[in-house]
């Protein structure tokens, strides 16, 4: 993690969580490398993480050391809001970076004040809130009615970055409720069928217009 000036589109953050107001070393504009951690799941939670731009991916390890996939921000994404909302001091879950991300950084205790004064900044949080409830919502419903391949094919969709899938497969298999054998079987036929290619530091997406299509339920 970087501290990186602030500029004007954290500005603009600021203002669309009405906390614009804040400054000085209550808030810090930082940038994270591919592969850095956000958060980490159990440790402290010392800043509130509005994403500008950047992807990040969100997940937590089961008992068996294997990562259970929640999600994906872009910008304007919450990193912070469920442990806010709970008053827990440590991160509920771990966010990593995929591609290079943008943030402005709030100090947490800061932010646990606001959310009990500023109104435009807990109808935010809960927004947030609710857009998880949905997403995990569709996420049951993908798993008790569509197929393996249109899981993994939707999977591939949201996690790739920059047309390159990199996850690790066992917790992609444990994300979407398949063996990785048969992770491994649909990887190949999609090279098969030239959706995708096998390259060394994973797959490259070739037609992503037929992985959209096959990632759609029937």
């Amino acid at each position: 993690m970087n501290k990186i000036p602030i500029t004007s589109q954290h500005i603009e953050a600021l203002a669309s969580y009405n906390l614009q107001h804040l400054g000085g070393d209550s808030i810090q504009a930082v940038h994270f490398k591919p592969g850095e951690l956000l958060s980490e799941e159990g440790q402290a939670l010392n800043w509130f993480f509005l994403v500008v731009e950047g992807r990040a991916k969100i997940y937590r390890t089961g008992t068996n050391g294997e990562q259970h996939i929640l999600g994906y921000y872009a910008s304007e994404g919450i990193i912070g809001e469920i442990e806010l909302v709970q008053m827990q001091a440590n991160a509920h879950s771990t966010a990593i970076a995929i591609s290079e991300v943008n943030c402005i950084g709030i100090r947490y205790a800061l932010c646990a004040k606001e959310l009990h004064r500023n109104v435009i900044f807990l109808q935010k949080v809960a927004s947030s809130l609710a857009d998880k409830v949905k997403d995990n919502a569709d996420n049951l419903v993908a798993l008790s009615l569509n197929s393996g391949e249109q899981r993994l094919c939707a999977y591939i969709l949201s996690s790739a970055h920059n047309n390159l899938f990199r996850d690790v497969l066992t917790d992609v298999a444990a994300s979407i409720g398949i063996s990785y054998r048969h992770v491994f079987r649909i990887l190949n036929k999609l090279c098969t069928q030239e959706v995708l290619e096998k390259q060394t530091n994973g797959y490259h997406i070739l037609n992503h217009d037929l992985l959209s299509d096959l990632a759609q339920p029937k």
